[in-house]
């Protein structure tokens, strides 16, 4: 409940704030028509980047709420509460500010703008449908291969993955805008016999056509699929370009669009996945080899260790998606070329029909091309004037496609072309035989630590496969293994089982071990048996950080448990003599006597006299 009352609270605050900004400072010049007239093209280049970074920056604020203020929600209810919550109030928020002076400029009905807002929404959600598709598939389907599995077994159950999920989303997502998006069926015979001329010129057939009914929504694009004789691949075109557009010009719109699956540009974005997924695992690579090497140089301490780690992963993750995402885009960017260049050379559009046809669309952008371009490595489209130059230049090079795609974008247009169906088909093949070779194993790994998380030895007694599940980590490279489960619960009888059964001591979850865990936890009980069953090997590594945790152990229980297993013999001279003086200055008479019992006593009295 403290959780919702402070995102309340800050909703309020912030929309507050925002509102009187909007009433006195931004729109207050152009309350009196007279002063300032303003258009409705105007005004909403006015507001839209304002309400940008309110969205942007309520959203961040309800994220910090939900991760940092102490509540009980799961992680769902945590997205519909603290994200979607967010975003809906701002809109419904962004809608009664803006009401007034649609009414104002336009002299709009109150039905007939609530219909445009809810058409935008349902438009929204459909272009957002194939993130979310992913995400549910991605967390439905087969769990990734969890326990001890060859690399080239995870790389194939990886790449069938990704290629499984992504024809998936793309046939679902079709079908989750056909419902969502304002549309209707193109019967007008003009536009049809348009549309099926070109689409005989490129050889191309069973294409869904559907307007968006959606006010002034000047724009189309195609969705979907054509695989193995299926297809489900829709083209939306926005019914008001047939008034905006002249008839060459709605062409050019068209053939813009053809280029788009002539060159199979989703498809190729599938590939694009790929390079995602191993820019995050070279990224997660260079992490841990770049927090090893400094954690050698400057700690041996977990704590220290664990921040060092995530420091340096959460730059190198940054930096590598701030690369890999600008490269995506600037892909994105080539294939809107590659479509005008198919338009104009391969279709026959005249250049003047397409630059008229862009420069109608895109009317917002008219002002910003005449000035002088700001970079942005995250535009999914180029500004008109340098779509126009490249096609241009390409005309005067005699090539359609990219002549200046770098090694790496090279590489992926041989892969594309290397894809085809019958590769593909084969791809889906492994991940079903993958999936099925490791879905018992996955399942097993979970009962496992379910029945050591519960404490069911009888259970566990009468599993067979102890010795393929008992050193498992809860994921495939991180995650508490069973023994580290059995120390979290202070479950002495399941430490003891597990160790009888054949479980690795010394095997952590990589920050930490059982024996860090017991000690963390004051398990003095579990600490004293782990501490007995360590091979020497293992303590005298760990042994100078152990002891460090354990004088800053306020009872002085974990530096009398360690002291008793004799684990000084492991420490050089000076550190021995840096504990002893920490444990003076202290003035703990636990740690003094645990010392003394020790051998060590008789410098912990002269420690004091010493310094």
């Amino acid at each position: 409940m403290l959780a919702f009352f402070i995102s309340l609270a800050a909703s309020l605050f912030i929309y507050s704030a925002f509102g009187g900004w909007w009433r006195w400072v931004l729109l207050r010049p152009y309350w009196n028509d007279s002063s300032s007239p303003l258009n409705i093209d105007q005004f909403h280049k006015i507001v839209n980047k304002p309400f940008g970074f309110l969205y942007i920056g309520h959203f961040s604020i309800q994220l910090l709420i939900a991760f940092f203020v102490p509540h009980k929600l799961s992680s769902w209810v945590q997205f519909i509460i603290f994200g979607m919550g967010s975003i809906c109030s701002t809109y419904i928020f962004q809608t009664y500010l803006i009401f007034p002076w649609h009414k104002k400029l336009t002299d709009i009905s109150t039905e007939r703008f609530i219909k445009s807002m809810l058409s935008y929404l349902r438009l929204t959600a459909a272009l957002l449908a194939p993130f979310f598709i992913f995400q549910l598939l991605n967390a439905t389907l087969i769990d990734p291969p969890v326990g001890r599995f060859d690399a080239m077994e995870v790389l194939i159950f990886t790449v069938g993955r990704i290629v499984v999920l992504s024809l998936l989303t793309i046939v679902f997502s079709v079908m989750f805008m056909l419902k969502m998006i304002p549309n209707s069926p193109i019967v007008e015979k003009e536009h049809l016999d348009l549309i099926h001329e070109r689409l005989k010129q490129i050889e191309w057939q069973n294409v869904r056509l559907r307007w968006i009914d959606i006010p002034d929504f000047n724009n189309a694009f195609v969705v979907g699929l054509k695989w193995f004789g299926f297809s489900n691949q829709t083209m939306f075109i926005g019914r008001s370009l047939r008034d905006l557009l002249t008839r060459d010009e709605f062409d050019a719109v068209i053939c813009h669009e053809l280029g788009h699956m002539a060159n199979g540009h989703l498809l190729k974005r599938i590939t694009y996945a790929f390079v995602l997924v191993m820019g995050l695992v070279v990224s997660i690579i260079t992490s841990l080899v770049l927090s090893m090497l400094l954690t050698l140089v400057f700690s041996d301490d977990p704590a220290t260790s664990a921040l060092i780690f995530g420091g340096s992963l959460l730059v190198t993750l940054v930096a590598s998606y701030f690369l890999i995402v600008s490269w995506l885009f600037r892909n994105y960017r080539q294939q809107e070329h590659e479509a005008d260049a198919f338009a104009v050379m391969k279709l026959g559009i005249r250049l003047d029909d397409m630059e008229n046809a862009l420069r109608k669309v895109a009317r917002k952008f008219q002002e910003e091309a005449r000035r002088k371009s700001v970079w942005n490595p995250f535009n999914t489209h180029p500004e008109i004037e340098t779509r126009i130059e490249n096609v241009k230049t390409k005309i005067s090079l005699g090539v359609a496609y990219d002549w200046n795609q770098s090694v790496l974008s090279k590489l992926l247009e041989v892969t594309f072309r290397a894809a085809s169906p019958r590769a593909l088909a084969m791809s889906f093949s492994l991940f079903i035989l993958t999936g099925l070779l490791t879905y018992t194993n996955v399942a097993q790994n979970r009962q496992y630590l379910k029945m050591v998380e519960k404490g069911q030895i009888e259970e566990l007694q009468k599993f067979s496969w102890h010795e393929t599940h008992i050193n498992a980590r809860q994921y495939l490279l991180f995650g508490l293994t069973p023994l580290e489960v059995a120390v979290h619960k202070n479950d002495f009888s399941m430490v003891k089982f597990l160790i009888h059964k054949g479980a690795d001591i010394s095997k952590g979850s990589g920050f930490s071990s059982p024996v860090d865990i017991a000690l963390s936890k004051s398990n003095w009980e579990i600490l004293d048996y782990l501490l007995g069953q360590m091979p020497d090997a293992w303590l005298q590594s760990n042994t100078p950080r152990l002891f460090k945790t354990a004088v800053r152990e306020e009872s002085g229980r974990a530096l009398e448990t360690l002291l008793s297993h004799r684990l000084q013999k492991y420490l050089p001279a000076f550190e021995i003599q840096s504990i002893v003086d920490r444990v003076a200055a202290q003035k703990s008479e636990t740690k003094i006597l645990a010392l003394k019992k020790a051998g060590i006593g008789e410098k912990a009295k002269r420690a004091p006299a010493s310094k």
